[in-house]
Order: structure tokens, then C-alpha cells, then sequence
């Protein structure tokens, strides 16, 4: 997805609506990171989780080699 003029502006306007957000961004939270991942269907969400869970496992086994 590239963050083009419109979109960037569409981020900051989602990250810019609480004190919440405020507080989660100067807490470190990749809020950008989570406004993309939220432009996902639940669907698209739950295979890159899978990836992600696959590649966790397979560190775990090579670890123990």
C-alpha cells in the first residue's frame, strides 16, 4: 500500500482522534502499522497471522537443532 498524499492524510486524521491514540503513539504503539493492518479484511489478517505463527514455529525447531 503506499502512503500517498490523501492517505497519509487519512492516517493522521484516524491516529488524531483521542486521547488514547495520543497516548498509545507516545508510548511507542506503530499506530500507522495498526491503520494499515486494520485496512485488511478479518480474513487477510488471520492468513498473515498464520504466516507469522508458521515462521515462529519453524525458528523454535530450528533452534533446537
Amino acid at each position: 500500500m503506499k502512503a500517498g498524499a490523501e492517505n497519509i492524510r487519512d492516517i493522521e486524521a484516524f491516529i488524531n482522534t483521542g486521547a488514547e491514540l495520543a497516548q498509545a503513539r507516545e508510548d511507542g504503539v506503530d499506530l500507522w502499522a495498526l491503520w494499515h493492518n486494520l485496512q485488511r479484511t478479518p480474513a487477510e489478517r488471520l492468513h498473515r497471522h498464520q504466516i507469522a505463527l508458521e515462521m515462529l514455529r519453524k525458528l523454535r525447531k530450528a533452534k533446537t537443532l
